[in-house]
């Protein structure tokens, strides 16, 4: 898994965008950011509590998308074990579903 990852600044790149929808990688984005941040990469209380680091990095990511006019959702995906990148047939099939109505996709 990469430890390299480094967090950018996207709300440029998609400056033409009226509509972004966000990917997140569960497994390889959240450990970098974990690492970088000294977090633990997974959390249940946090994660039912809305206290979860990963989960603020892209609420932080939306608003500043917001601050843009620029209209944001994370998509979220179910893996069935935690450290499973590849994704399931089923996972892409809702992706398709979520993708049409958005300008562009941010994948982390």
């Amino acid at each position: 898994m990469p430890f390299t990852l480094k967090p950018i600044e996207i709300t440029n790149q998609f400056k033409e965008s009226s509509s972004v929808l966000i990917v997140p990688c569960n497994i390889c984005a959240r450990v970098s950011l974990a690492a970088d941040n000294r977090k633990p990469c997974f959390s249940l209380t946090h994660s039912m509590t809305g206290k979860d680091f990963f989960i603020s990095y892209f609420k932080d990511v939306q608003k500043n998308l917001m601050q843009k006019n620029i209209t944001s959702r994370v998509f979220n995906s179910f893996f069935p074990a935690p450290m499973m990148c590849m994704w399931l047939k089923s996972q892409c099939d809702k992706l398709s579903r979520c993708v049409s109505g958005y300008d562009a996709i941010a994948v982390f």
